[in-house]
């Protein structure tokens, strides 16, 4: 069974960039948000479609990442994947009050679930930067639609900090990538040696 690498981050401190990176470097495919291709996530950046389908369909389409990492030999590298779009997301749109509570419950119900049929990542990569060089990152990206605004980030970074407090000790690496390493240079070999460490191949 192929390993699963996830990059974690808040909006802009630029997860997709350094999940490409990485999947490069290390010869595996790097599964990426697509966020053209979900059907509701531009209806929920405007506010005329349903949050809940939104976070439905991401849920599960990283899900179905990951069923497909898995099947491959030695895995794969994910940008946020199905652990960001729960932890950090769809918990984020249950406090700005955008999923009611039965909503935020049946995507709770459903990640649980199938984190129970899918075995959690083995190596989290968690990108860290100061809120300003973010904050610059993330205006400009000039993404076509946007469901968080900018001054979510520092609520955004308290809810990832909890999720990777709970997770085991030996699983994360912690990676700064502000502006002294704007090509992720330092941040890639510090990373490539981490998961060799864990999962040679």
């Amino acid at each position: 069974m192929g390993a699963l690498i996830v990059i974690s981050g808040i909006s802009g401190v630029g997860k997709t960039t350094f999940a490409r990176l990485l999947a490069d470097r290390l010869g595996m495919p790097a599964c990426l948000e697509q966020l053209q291709e979900r059907p509701f996530h531009q209806q929920a950046a405007d506010g005329s479609g349903s949050m809940l389908a939104n976070q439905m369909d991401f849920l599960l389409y990283r899900a179905e990442q990951e069923k497909g990492i898995r099947s491959v030999k030695d895995g794969g590298v994910v940008d946020g994947g199905l652990e960001m779009d729960f932890h950090l997301f769809t918990c984020f749109f249950h406090q700005r009050g955008l999923l009611h509570p039965a909503e935020f419950t049946l995507c709770q119900r459903f990640y649980q679930f199938t984190r129970i049929l899918l075995p959690p990542p083995e190596v989290i990569i968690h990108l860290e930067a100061p809120l300003q060089v973010v904050a610059s990152r993330f205006i400009h990206r000039s993404r076509a639609a946007e469901v968080t605004r900018l001054d979510d980030l520092s609520a955004q970074r308290e809810l990832l900090q909890a999720w990777l407090i709970s997770q085991p000790d030996g699983r994360v690496l912690t990676l700064s990538t502000g502006d002294e390493d704007p090509n992720y240079s330092q941040a890639l070999v510090q990373a490539v040696s981490f998961i060799r460490e864990r999962m040679p191949f």
